[in-house]
C-alpha cells in the first residue's frame, strides 16, 4: 500500500508550526507519505503544473483532486453550471498529474426540503455524467461515502445504486464516514472490496459535553474529535488487514478532520501506518 494524506494537513503546517511549506513538505515526506489528496481550491491558488513540480521536488504525487462545492439542479441552466463546475476542476486535475477526480457536490442554496427526491435523481444523473465525461478525458471519477444522510452518496443503498448504475465509477472508502452515518466501517470494506480505487483513513472520539464544540464534528446527536490513526475507536487496523489479505494494494489517505494540531496528528498517523501496512 501506498501511504499518503490530504495535502492541506501539510498545508496547516505553515500556521501551526510556523514553518515553510517546502519544510512541511520535507517532513512529511521523511514520514513516508508520498500520494496526497488535494482539494481544488489548492489548484486555484497554484497553477496546477506549478503544484505537480512543487510536490514532486519531494518525490510525492497526486493522488486524487476533490471538489467540494454546491450544486443547483433544480433548473436546466443550474444543472448545466453544476456539471460545467465539476469539468472545469476535472481539467485542472488533469494538469496537476491526477488520475483520479473525487466530486464532492453538496445541496445549493436553491435546494428545497419538500424536492429531496427529485434533487436525489438529478444528482445521481450528475454523476453519470461525470464519470462519463471522467472516461472521455482519461480521468477515473470515484466517489466517497459522506457522512450525512442530506446527500444522496452516504448510505449503502446509496452506494450500492451509484456503483451498480455506474460501471466506469470507483469507490473511495471512507473509514470514518461510514461509521459517522451509522454503518460499520469493516462491513463496508467487506461489502465493496472488488470497487475500491482508493482509502480514506481516519480516526474518531466521542466527546461528551465539549468546551469547544464548534472544533469538533457533531453527527447523529454526537460530538467526535478526529484523532490520529491508532488512537481512537474506529476499525483502522482491522479494515487494513482484510484489504491486505484480499489483494489491495493502493493508495491509503490520512485525513484529520478537525481539532488542533493536524500536522502533528498526521505525522503520529503516519508513524502508525507503517507498522501496519
Amino acid at each position: 500500500m501506498e501511504l499518503g494524506c490530504f495535502y492541506g494537513h501539510i498545508y496547516d503546517a505553515v500556521k501551526e508550526k510556523g514553518i515553510t511549506l517546502d519544510e512541511a513538505l520535507a517532513i512529511a515526506a521523511g514520514h513516508g507519505i508520498k500520494g496526497l489528496d488535494v482539494c481544488s481550491d489548492f489548484l486555484d491558488e497554484t497553477a496546477p503544473e506549478d503544484f505537480r513540480e512543487m510536490v514532486g521536488r519531494h518525490g510525492m504525487h497526486v493522488v486524487s483532486v476533490h471538489g467540494f462545492f454546491p450544486c443547483g439542479v433544480r433548473t436546466p441552466q443550474e444543472y448545466d453550471a453544476s456539471l460545467e463546475k465539476m469539468k472545469t476542476v476535472m481539467h485542472k486535475a488533469l494538469r496537476a498529474g491526477s488520475p483520479r477526480f473525487m466530486p464532492v457536490p453538496q445541496p445549493s442554496g436553491s435546494y428545497r426540503p419538500e424536492e429531496d427526491e427529485q434533487w436525489r435523481s438529478d444528482m445521481r444523473r450528475l454523476f453519470s455524467q461525470v464519470i462519463a465525461y471522467g472516461k472521455e478525458i482519461g480521468l477515473q471519477v470515484v466517489i466517497e461515502n459522506f457522512s450525512l444522510h442530506e446527500v444522496p452518496y452516504t448510505t449503502f443503498d446509496d452506494i450500492d445504486y451509484l456503483l451498480a448504475n455506474n460501471p466506469d465509477m470507483d469507490f473511495t472508502l471512507d473509514i470514518g464516514n461510514f461509521p459517522l452515518a451509522g454503518f460499520d466501517e469493516l462491513e463496508a470494506a467487506k461489502r465493496y472490496i472488488d470497487r475500491i480505487g482508493y482509502v480514506h483513513l481516519k480516526d474518531l472520539q466521542v466527546v461528551e459535553n465539549p468546551e469547544h464544540p464548534e472544533f469538533l464534528l457533531l453527527r447523529g446527536g454526537k460530538y467526535y474529535d478526529s484523532l490520529e490513526i491508532g488512537g481512537g475507536c474506529l476499525k483502522n487496523k482491522e479494515v487494513i488487514e482484510f484489504l491486505t489479505e484480499n489483494g489491495y494494494h493502493g493508495p491509503v489517505i490520512i485525513e484529520v478532520n478537525c481539532g488542533p494540531n493536524v500536522f502533528d496528528r498526521t505525522l503520529q498517523s503516519a508513524c502508525y501506518l507503517k507498522n501496519i501496512i
